[in-house]
C-alpha cells in the first residue's frame, strides 16, 4: 500500500510533504505527515463565466486569473462567445442570468444563492453576462434567475471581473474567513 499511495503522490493528485516522499516504503502510513490540501483540477463544484467577447486587456486577464487561483472551494472557468446565438446555447442546465432588471442582494445573500443553485445544479452552475447591447429576450425570459450587479451600467469585461470577485467572496463567507466583512 506505501508504494501506491506514494505513486498517486508523485502522480499530483495530492500534495505530499517533504518528509513523507523521503520516508522508506515500510513506515506506517498514520504516522507519516499529509499536507490536508488536495488538489484535483476535477474535484469540486464547477462555476462557468459565460459572456460574449474576450477580455483583451492585460491587467483584467490578470484579475480574472488571480481570483481564478485564489478559489479552493470551487473551480471558475471562463467561456466566451461570438455572439448572442451563442450564448443562447451555452445558457443550458443550471444558469444565472446577469441583468439589470435582475434581483439585488448583499454579498452574504449570494452566497447563500450561488451554493442553493450549486447544490440544485448538481456541481454545475452558470453565469451569463449579455453584450453591449445587453441580453436577448430568450434569456430574459427563458425562466432562469435574474440578477443584477447593481444599478449602474457595467461593461461585460468588468461585470465578469466583479461577478468573479464576489464568487470568490462568496466562498470566503462559506468559509468562515475574515475577507469578508460586514
Amino acid at each position: 500500500l506505501g508504494g501506491m499511495l506514494r505513486h498517486v503522490l508523485l502522480s499530483g493528485l495530492l500534495l505530499p510533504s517533504a518528509a513523507l516522499l523521503s520516508a522508506p516504503l515500510s513506515a506506517p502510513l498514520a504516522l507519516l505527515p499529509f499536507r490536508t490540501r488536495v488538489t484535483c483540477p476535477n474535484c469540486g463544484p464547477r462555476v462557468r463565466i459565460v459572456s460574449v467577447g474576450k477580455t483583451k486587456e492585460a491587467w483584467l486577464q490578470q484579475a480574472l486569473a488571480e481570483y481564478t487561483k485564489r478559489l479552493r472551494m470551487v473551480q471558475l472557468e471562463y467561456t466566451w462567445v461570438r455572439d448572442d446565438t451563442a450564448l443562447i446555447a451555452e445558457a443550458k442546465g443550471p444558469c444565472i442570468v446577469l441583468d439589470e432588471r435582475g434581483k439585488l442582494c448583499s454579498s452574504a445573500e449570494f452566497s447563500e444563492l450561488l451554493f442553493a443553485a450549486i447544490e440544485e445544479g448538481g456541481s454545475r452552475l452558470s453565469f451569463i453576462i449579455g453584450a453591449a447591447d445587453g441580453l436577448p429576450a430568450e434569456l430574459r425570459n427563458g425562466g432562469h434567475p435574474l440578477l443584477s450587479l447593481g444599478r449602474m451600467t457595467l461593461t461585460h469585461q468588468m461585470a465578469r471581473l466583479l461577478l468573479a470577485e464576489q464568487i470568490y467572496r462568496a466562498c470566503e463567507i462559506r468559509r468562515g474567513s475574515k475577507y469578508h466583512r460586514e
